[in-house]
């Protein structure tokens, strides 16, 4: 059971949306809460955290954060359990994923939730506490610049969403070094961030480096430079791979004292390289736990990451409406 934003509907009619709104004249005191908000509220406020208690971060309304990192380290992962988290701090979330099928959407965030394998019980109770929380764009292996707008859009307006994640850039633009196009998508994304009050979260690529155990910064970010510029955050996600390489070699390689060090070292790190608005530029070191595909921002030491209590939302009605084979047995 998932939700999805349905393919009937016209998106182009959406995207005209924007592309006819009015640009208003304001004097400053229109701003009079939101500024008061933005300088003295902030250590108070409900915006949206990373689930990793170590980072001081807030995804604002408004605002565009780039996801990036090199393939095969760990983004969308990442970027699942981010979701995962916002739907627990109450937050209604759009993914529109071109590489993964929403069952598969489904089941690395139930793991991620359970802390490893859940019964199926604890499926089923997921995805109906989960209806209303998340919806997944119906979209596989690219979409047009234009038709993601429109699902944006479609989906702040008449979903709810607040949080839109796009995995990734390059199936969105055609061509690798179309920057005047990637950019244009981008900076329609920023306008649209702030018209809507909703945060877009983009995944996007790292350009080939040395090797994999080079830690990549903004500025290795594929694309036009405008890209990071443009946008409010800029985090990249990076897998310790001398880590893996030297656990790889074996305990004999090491003596006693390193092999503890490399075996405690961090599995992977965010690297906040942007924050608009005087934000601090930090790094967030996380430990993997393999069975969950989920990260923790402390040691685990084999241990398993405690689970999410999902809530009692069925009833007999709803089974029966959406899974009628379900019914008997629930019953």
């Amino acid at each position: 059971m998932y939700n999805t934003l349905p393919d009937s509907i016209d998106f182009e009619a959406y995207l005209k949306r924007t592309e006819t709104k009015n640009h208003k004249m304001r004097k400053p005191s229109h701003y009079m809460s939101e500024t008061i908000e933005r300088m003295f509220g902030d250590a108070q406020s409900n915006h949206a955290k990373l689930p990793f208690g170590q980072a001081d971060m807030q995804f604002r309304p408004g605002e565009v954060s780039i996801w990036a990192g090199t393939n095969g380290h760990g983004k969308s992962m990442v970027i699942s359990q981010v979701m995962f988290g916002f739907m627990q701090q109450a937050y209604k979330c759009g993914v529109a994923s071109f590489e993964l099928q929403p069952e598969a959407l489904n089941k690395r965030m139930i793991l991620q939730a359970a802390g490893g394998i859940p019964s199926v019980e604890y499926v089923r109770d997921f995805l109906f506490w989960a209806d209303n929380k998340i919806w997944y764009a119906d979209v596989r292996g690219s979409a047009s610049m234009n038709d993601i707008l429109g699902m944006v859009r479609y989906a702040a307006q008449e979903e709810g969403v607040q949080h839109f994640c796009i995995d990734n850039l390059m199936c969105c633009v055609p061509g690798e070094e179309q920057y005047d196009a990637q950019k244009e998508f981008v900076f329609e994304l920023c306008g649209m961030a702030r018209e809507l009050e909703i945060h877009v979260h983009v995944v996007h690529h790292i350009r080939k480096l040395m090797d994999e155990k080079t830690v990549p910064n903004k500025f290795d970010i594929k694309g036009s430079g405008s890209i990071t510029d443009r946008v409010d955050n800029v985090i990249i996600v990076y897998r310790n791979k001398t880590k893996e390489a030297n656990l790889m070699k074996g305990e004999s390689e090491f003596t006693p004292e390193k092999w503890q060090l490399w075996k405690d070292a961090y599995d992977a790190k965010l690297i906040i390289a942007k924050q608009r608005d005087g934000g601090e530029e930090t790094e967030v070191r996380l430990w993997y736990h393999k069975e969950s595909m989920s990260y923790t921002d402390h040691k685990l030491h084999g241990s398993r990451p405690s689970g999410f209590s999902v809530p009692k939302t069925r009833s007999a009605g709803l089974v029966a409406k959406e899974t009628p084979f379900l019914v008997e047995e629930q019953l």
